[in-house]
């Protein structure tokens, strides 16, 4: 549907992988990043199927992104309420 669309490659990359971002090509770091978000946000919706977390992928965005795993919960905490209500 993206290519349909004709969104832009960065765009059809991240809708491609953004559960496996160590297959981006184009746009690591962006795909990365959503790929965290993603993770992140998966947390907090009631009633929703959550995907398991995969250690060896998450250590790698990290890496990638130069985020510590210590800094996770620093990071959740600074995301502004409303968009935990759905």
């Amino acid at each position: 549907m993206a290519e349909r669309w004709s969104l832009p490659t960065s765009l059809l990359e991240t809708i491609q992988f953004h559960h496996q971002p160590d297959r981006a090509l184009i746009h690591p770091k962006l795909i990365h990043l959503v790929y965290l978000a993603d993770l992140i946000m998966s947390r907090y919706v009631a009633g929703q199927e959550l995907e398991r977390i995969n250690p060896g992928i998450l250590n790698q965005s990290l890496k990638f992104l130069g985020i510590a795993a210590d800094h996770i919960p620093a990071i959740i905490d600074s995301l502004p309420r409303q968009i935990f209500v759905f």
